[in-house]
Order: C-alpha cells, then sequence, then structure tokens
C-alpha cells in the first residue's frame, strides 16, 4: 500500500501488507529491506505494471454486515465526520445509506497539502471538528486521519475522545453488548486503565511495543476481542487482523445504539467504574537521535517512587500511584515523543514537563 498515513504532506512511503489483509512483521519487512541493497530498483511503464481491480463495492458489503445496520437504521443520531483531506471521504456514508443517520463532512476535499496541518487526529488538530460539534449540536464527530486507519472522536459539547477511551469502549462493547470473547491488545504506551477493564470482563490483556504490527500477529495467532494503539488504530474481531477506523466509528454509533445513551454518558459511565486517568503526550523536536537509559533516569517522579521500569519499547518509568512517564524515539520523524497518564490533568502534565526537562539535559 502506498501511502504517507498520518504524516506531513511531503512524506510518502510504503505500508507492506500480508495475505491476511494484516500488517507485515518484522521478518517480512527486514527481508525486504535487504533486497534493496542487492540491486537498483527496476523502472516498469505504469501501464503495464498495474492490474486495476475496484474492491470498494466489496468492502462497503461487508461493513454493512459486520455493523448491526438493524439496530442503528432508526437512529437520528447527527454525525460530522472530518476526513482532513485524506481518504476516508465517502466510505461512511456508503454504509450508513438506507438508515436515519444524519451525516455530514468537513475537510473531505482533495488537498495534497492537507490544508496545512499534518492528517494526524490528535486534539490539537481537530479544533474546528471540536467548535462545530458543540455550535451545531452533534451527537459525535469522527476524525479519521490521512489513509483513514486512525480514529479519534468528539462527544457532544465537543469534548475530545482519545483513541485510549476509544479502545475501551469498542472492548466493553463488544463484550457485553455484542457478547463476544477474546482478549485485549494494547501497546506498552497503552492507558492503565484498559488493565482495569480487562481485569472487570475476565479476559486476557495482551501488551506489545509500539506499532500496530504486532497487534495484528497477535489478531492472527490468537483469541482477539479488540487492540488498539495510543496513536488511534484499532482492530476487532470478525475483522480483518488490521486497523480501520472507518469501523471503529460506526462501532462508536453502534454502541451508542444498544445503550440508548448519549456517548457522554457511556463514557461518564466507563469512567465512574475503571477510573478516569488524564493522558497526554507531547513531542519534542531533535537535531540528533537521544535514547534514554535506565541511569539518566530519576528514582522518583514528582514525589512518587518509581516502581518499575519498562525498556522492551523506549522507556517507561511506573510509579507507586499507578502514574507513570514515558519516553519513546519516533520511528518515522525526528522526535521523541513524551507520554503521561496520572489520575489528575496536573499531575500527568507535570510529568511531561518533567520528563522535557530529563531529555534537555541529554542534549
Amino acid at each position: 500500500m502506498i501511502t504517507a498515513s498520518h504524516n506531513p504532506a511531503q512524506y510518502n512511503g510504503f505500508k507492506i501488507k500480508t495475505s491476511t489483509g494484516g500488517a507485515a512483521g518484522s521478518e517480512i519487512t527486514k527481508a525486504i529491506e535487504k533486497l534493496l541493497a542487492v540491486s537498483a530498483v527496476k523502472t516498469v511503464v505504469a501501464r503495464d505494471a498495474l492490474k486495476k481491480e475496484d474492491l470498494i463495492g466489496d468492502y462497503i458489503h461487508f461493513i454493512r454486515s459486520y455493523i448491526d445496520l438493524k439496530k442503528i437504521r432508526k437512529k437520528k443520531f447527527k454525525v460530522l465526520v472530518d476526513a482532513m483531506y485524506g481518504s476516508g471521504d465517502s466510505f461512511l456514508a456508503q454504509v450508513l445509506k438506507g438508515t436515519d443517520i444524519r451525516l455530514e463532512f468537513m475537510r473531505n476535499s482533495i488537498n495534497p497539502s492537507f490544508g496545512g496541518r499534518q492528517p494526524e487526529p490528535i486534539e490539537e488538530n481537530l479544533q474546528e471538528l471540536k467548535t462545530r460539534v458543540t455550535k451545531e449540536k452533534f451527537d459525535l464527530g469522527i476524525a479519521l486521519d490521512g489513509d483513514a486507519d486512525r480514529i479519534a472522536a468528539v462527544a457532544g459539547g465537543g469534548v475530545f475522545i482519545h483513541p485510549q477511551k476509544i479502545l475501551g469502549l469498542l472492548a466493553l462493547h463488544l463484550h457485553e453488548d455484542r457478547g463476544w470473547s477474546g482478549g485485549i491488545v494494547k501497546t506498552i504506551c497503552g492507558s492503565t486503565m484498559i488493565d482495569a477493564i480487562a481485569l472487570h470482563l475476565g479476559v486476557k490483556l495482551y501488551e506489545t511495543p509500539v506499532g500496530f504490527k504486532y497487534i495484528s500477529n497477535l489478531m492472527e495467532t490468537e483469541d482477539i476481542l479488540c487492540g488498539g494503539e495510543e496513536a488511534g488504530g484499532m482492530g476487532v474481531k470478525g475483522y480483518i487482523p488490521e486497523r480501520d477506523g472507518s469501523v471503529a466509528g460506526l462501532l462508536l454509533l453502534e454502541m451508542m445504539a444498544y445503550r440508548d445513551k448519549p456517548i457522554a454518558r457511556i463514557i461518564d459511565a466507563m469512567e465512574k467504574q475503571f477510573g478516569r486517568y488524564y493522558y497526554v503526550r507531547q513531542d519534542l523536536k531533535l537535531e540528533h537521535h537521544i535514547e534514554p537509559h535506565r541511569k539518566d533516569l530519576p528514582e522518583a517522579l514528582l514525589g512518587k517512587k518509581v516502581v518499575e521500569v519498562k525498556d522492551y519499547d523506549g522507556m517507561k518509568l511506573i510509579c507507586e500511584d499507578k502514574s507513570w512517564l514515558m519516553f519513546r524515539a519516533s520511528g518515522t520523524e525526528a522526535l521523541m515523543r513524551l507520554y503521561s497518564e496520572a489520575k489528575s490533568l496536573k499531575r500527568a502534565k507535570a510529568l511531561l514537563q518533567a520528563g522535557t526537562e530529563i531529555i534537555q539535559r541529554m542534549r
């Protein structure tokens, strides 16, 4: 698949998929990378090399059978979809054709520069979506990244719904409303709330390095209910072992229909049962590669003892109160990503500041 995903307009690249539809593992991608050093890339005439197939009809047909359209058909939800000038500009309309869902789109024209913004569904890029959801009284706002495999959402009233909360919602919906079984997969920088949900549901929790390919591999080999990454990629049972932002958005609508409640009330109930966690992220631009080591890290963070350090993908410091701070170098950009989570927004932001100071001392 040729795509730049959520990256800035000047980027492009490949996503390598296997015959299952899932992301190729490291053993495949490394083998392909080795071939690049063996010989020059051959040039061919595109007209002769390409075989054209229209797969959209098959895709729409499958999604309409996967989603419980009977349950949502008569619901008069008002939904705003922010395509972020990417490829997810029409699939939801085709899937929901014939229902009473009132669907509107924004930033759904062709714009190679993505309007001057990175097509990544993070809160700072979705201010217009939040404003419109509030002013025009939409029940749900859905944001998709450049190639529509990642999702974020906005509740009525303009409240941002972080992808970590979306993963929790999907797990509860598929298990409690659909009656499906299976484990839950999160990445190392996933929310502690997912641990609590898995424990409550009595299902196995898997934790992987960052990157959906690790979740995809588990979906192929284990009984997985759903899996998700911090950046908004969600995979679900009964689908190919790959993320799909449109499917995740449709499942949120389905959950609202099953429970006959606004998404904000469903989230309130989830947080009342499993705790409210504040999850924040900051990207620091780097001039050169920096990799924190254990010797660089403190034994306590903001008065709380560090009781565990995970270093199998980046460096994650977990405190005695279950708040945490994580450092991880981006795999695609010259950035150090800092993540933190705590039961108060004040502490979560303070942890990010502490992390920034640690990196600055290392420069």
